[in-house]
């Protein structure tokens, strides 16, 4: 029994002090319809204290779909990112696509993909300060793309993530050995269960279930991020329409996680706004052109509720 495991305390890389119980784990903390084993349970805990992750912030899951399936110990893309900043022999990185255009294949810095060329994967070197040469890494699209939720609106930023992940994992062993980035790990079923498990989860220590309104603090950043949009010439509307698509309800019943991934859309449109407004000044994209992806949303000029 799950109930005979002793907890575990640690404190994390900010000094916050972390006790985490097999159950809580086990019924909050874990993804997926899967049956954790006591094994899987004791490897997380254990995982999440090697490496001083905050579970109760999000930076860290155990993800499991199926009873027949291994557990997976996930890493959100801000821890992964983090622990690499705190690393003292980390030298910066650099990524991008891979693409084909006009029967060729080539690369370009960031996730900007024009009409008329098609996505193939993506690439990543890591740099490190001990090391003459980066570690570089190309992964493929078809690979790990589920043809869902973000998969399907902006491919292009996934696969990047992907290829970070893994250039991060290989130029770093030591701190990323075991751990994945939520991109990574494939959604199998048949019913969007992981889309369901994700927003079952807590926001916080005190277990508070994430459909509860979002924090004034969250609510707050996501107003300013908003504005900022808004300032830019990205379409508000667009955004609510997005946020309507995906989670089922208005854009003002958004929780914390939900608000997270809204702010993850719109700094994926404004770049690509800014992208395509850079191209456009080099005179390598027309007006006849049509940029693929959020870039094209048009500006309204309405209010914003945050």
């Amino acid at each position: 029994m799950s109930n005979e495991l002793a907890p575990v305390e640690y404190k994390t890389e900010g000094g916050n002090l972390i006790t985490l119980k097999p159950d809580e784990v086990k019924n909050y903390l874990t993804k997926g319809n899967g049956k954790v084993t006591d094994s899987e349970l004791l490897i997380y805990m254990h995982q999440c204290k090697n490496y001083k992750l905050d579970p109760f912030a999000q930076d860290v899951h155990l993800v499991k779909y199926y009873d027949d399936q291994p557990a997976t110990v996930i890493i959100g893309k801000d821890a992964f990112q983090k622990r690499a900043d705190n690393n003292p022999q980390y030298d910066g990185m650099e990524s991008g696509v891979v693409y084909a255009s006009n029967g060729e294949l080539k690369r370009r810095n960031g996730a900007l993909i024009v009409q008329g060329e098609a996505l193939l994967g993506a690439w990543a070197s890591v740099f490190r300060k001990d090391r003459g040469h980066p570690t570089h890494v190309e992964v493929s699209l078809p690979e790990y793309d589920t043809g869902k939720s973000n998969w399907k609106r902006m491919p292009a930023t996934m696969i990047v993530k992907v290829a970070k992940a893994q250039a991060l994992r290989e130029a770093f062993p030591n701190l990323f050995s075991g751990l994945y980035e939520e991109s990574e790990i494939a959604d199998t079923s048949e019913h969007d269960k992981h889309d369901q498990a994700r927003r079952e989860q807590p926001a916080n220590a005190e277990i508070i279930d994430i459909s509860a309104p979002p924090t004034p603090e969250k609510q707050q950043e996501f107003g300013s991020k908003l504005r900022e949009a808004k300032d830019r010439g990205i379409s508000v509307a667009g955004v609510k329409s997005w946020c309507k698509e995906e989670y089922g309800h208005d854009i003002e019943e958004l929780n914390d996680s939900e608000i997270d991934d809204a702010m993850e859309y719109i700094d994926q449109i404004m770049q690509e706004a800014a992208q395509t407004v850079e191209i456009a000044g080099e005179g390598s994209v027309t007006d006849e052109g049509n940029v693929s992806g959020a870039a094209s949303c048009e500006l309204l000029d309405e209010d914003i509720e945050f």
